[in-house]
């Protein structure tokens, strides 16, 4: 994560699901000073978040989801508040400003 942030000039937010990250990764106490993007497809009001993960800031609820308009499926997503405070300005539109990265930038990064 560390060389990620480094490379990229942001810091990493973590996306994983219960279900690989528990086996594979376990409680991580560097996992905490990250955002975290939780999969878990429930209809249920919270999500199974990863051990050690003691918050989400977005969670993936839904996936494959065939919308009007889309020319293909899309993930349905929902954001904590407190995350979703940080890009308010108080503005009837607000803008998010992502630093553009190529595929061959990430896979180099994560060799």
């Amino acid at each position: 994560m560390a060389e990620i942030e480094r490379l990229f000039e942001r810091k990493p937010m973590i996306y994983s699901a219960a279900w690989w990250w528990n086996p594979w990764m376990g409680t991580q106490a560097w996992a905490t000073a990250y955002e975290h993007w939780v999969a878990n497809y429930t209809a249920g009001s919270v999500p199974l978040l990863p051990v050690g993960w003691g918050r989400w800031d977005v969670w993936q609820y839904k996936g494959d989801v065939a919308e009007p308009g889309m020319n293909a499926k899309v993930d349905w997503n929902r954001c904590s508040d407190e995350w979703f405070a940080q890009y308010e300005s108080g503005a009837d539109e607000v803008t998010i400003s992502i630093k553009a990265a190529t595929a061959a930038d990430l896979r180099l990064a994560l060799q």
